[in-house]
């Protein structure tokens, strides 16, 4: 699960660094262009692709945020029964007549 966390949140690091220059160049040239009402729409588009990325984007890191969160509670749970483990272990350890 954690290489799918890795290979995702590289994916979002090149998307947050890549789509507002593409998003930016797009509408330059179509500035440069003089192609108004091309430029209208590819503004409307380019905020309606920006919202839905910035949700999607909202949803996933809350269900990664979840998913570690959850981690952490099994770890900590593994852990207390370790201890309790090694607990008996200690106690039979020193009194292996109490068994």
């Amino acid at each position: 699960m954690w290489d799918k966390i890795v290979k995702q949140t590289k994916a979002w690091a090149i998307a947050a660094w890549t789509l507002p220059f593409v998003a930016l160049a797009i509408l330059i040239n179509l500035e440069i262009l003089g192609l108004d009402t091309l430029k209208e729409y590819a503004t409307i588009a380019i905020s309606i692709t920006f919202f839905t990325v910035s949700v999607f984007w909202w949803w996933w890191v809350m269900a990664q945020i979840r998913y570690v969160f959850k981690c952490m509670e099994d770890t900590s749970q593994s852990f207390k029964e370790i201890k309790k483990d090694l607990a008996e272990i200690k106690k039979d350890v020193v009194n292996p007549n109490n068994r």
